[in-house]
């Protein structure tokens, strides 16, 4: 069935880039300049996971390949929580290796010796996920936003591409600092419709697959899925590959609707499981005890969300039978903050009267999908719900 597995990750690259057409003739303004004797401009690109921010800027940027005059980077900050992590990112992307140990300004000036050593006139950086930087950014944003302030580049320039997934980054910035990022350019890129996406599914099937090889419905029921879910054409394509290979493995004579539940399922268990994995023993307690909390509450026909009080008393439960030490509420508290910024959680304010300001919590996956990951650790083996059912 499979043509080309390559065609399901994301790795790979389209010819074309569909249903983006209004954001790729903005980008080319903002950051072609050089190639028509002009500067690039700065900018920030907003959206969520799976509507094509990334696939579009590299798409246009790769057209600046054709001037020698122009060095592009592509960093992704996937992991970079403080600025100073990410600047060291941002070094090690250059070629500079890893610098941890010296100062943030030591890093910052190898960088600006480094492109003042290039041959290049225009440097640009694409800096992916860009929300993940936590604790003070303004100065990380100084470098790119105002490099001249910084050093003597000569005719040098520097620019930027900000990618964000949250358009409330960057947030608790100086004065000076806002002033300078409300002069860049903003560019939201919208969640893709379900047709949308069956266009771009129908796109990499013909690349992908063998004609004749699925089910008229396969498409229509995947992107209808995805669009549910923020219209994350990622997801979409992720989901119907998984789909195929199920479908391969069982020897089928097509893919079907029911391989397209199957690589749903999958894709939700392994989103949950590989966050829950690297949890601590704590951290997979207080997701457990969440798990928990809304299971009761079903089985009692409550419609309400757990509370930070009553996840609390879960998590007590929870600690005494596997024998681990039990943190404050507070600190459990803190942690659920922690696996809203994961997108573990959402959580919500409520007011009760005279009750006073509850926060809830509620899962975002499924509550089996969480207790099946959390339960492969085998010090939770005891809240598996096949070895509860066969106590009962």
């Amino acid at each position: 069935m499979i043509k080309d597995a390559s065609v399901f990750t994301n790795s790979y690259f389209p010819t074309t880039i569909r249903h983006r057409e209004k954001q790729i003739k903005d980008l080319e303004y903002q950051i072609l300049g050089p190639l028509t004797q002009k500067l690039m401009r700065n900018s920030i690109i907003y959206g969520v996971a799976g509507t094509g921010k990334t696939l579009t800027v590299r798409y246009v940027a790769d057209q600046l390949k054709t001037s020698k005059n122009v060095q592009v980077w592509y960093i992704k900050l996937r992991e970079a929580r403080t600025e100073y992590s990410a600047i060291n990112t941002v070094g090690k992307a250059l070629g500079l290796g890893d610098q941890k140990g010296h100062t943030d300004t030591k890093i910052y000036s190898s960088i600006y010796e480094y492109i003042l050593k290039m041959s290049q006139k225009h440097f640009l950086f694409i800096l992916d996920e860009v929300q993940n930087i936590k604790q003070d950014c303004n100065s990380f944003l100084d470098f790119f936003l105002r490099p001249e302030e910084n050093c003597n580049l000569g005719e040098k320039k520097i620019s930027v591409v900000f990618i964000s997934n949250k358009i409330t980054y960057p947030q608790n910035l100086d004065a000076g600092m806002q002033s300078s990022f409300a002069c860049i350019d903003k560019l939201i890129f919208p969640p893709y419709n379900a047709n949308q996406l069956r266009d771009i599914l129908n796109e990499r099937t013909a690349a992908g697959l063998y004609e004749n090889t699925y089910e008229s419905t396969v498409i229509p029921l995947c992107a209808a899925y995805a669009a549910q879910e923020h219209g994350d054409a990622r997801r979409a394509i992720q989901m119907l590959g998984i789909a195929a290979a199920i479908a391969e493995k069982e020897s089928a004579q097509k893919i079907t609707e029911e391989h397209i539940k199957k690589a749903r399922e999958t894709i939700e268990f392994e989103g949950a499981a590989n966050i829950i994995r690297t949890l601590p023993g704590q951290g997979k307690a207080v997701v457990l005890a969440i798990a928990r909390d809304i299971k009761a509450r079903k089985k009692k026909g409550d419609t309400e969300l757990p509370t930070t009080g009553t996840i609390y008393i879960q998590y007590n439960n929870i600690v005494t039978i596997i024998g681990i030490d039990k943190l404050t509420q507070r600190r459990v508290t803190d942690i659920l903050i922690e696996f809203e910024e994961m997108g573990l959680v959402s959580t919500a304010l409520i007011f009760k009267g005279r009750m006073g300001r509850w926060k809830t919590v509620d899962l975002n996956y499924p509550v089996e999908i969480i207790e099946k990951a959390v339960t492969e650790d085998v010090r939770f083996e005891e809240f598996k719900p096949i070895i509860i059912q066969s106590k009962l």
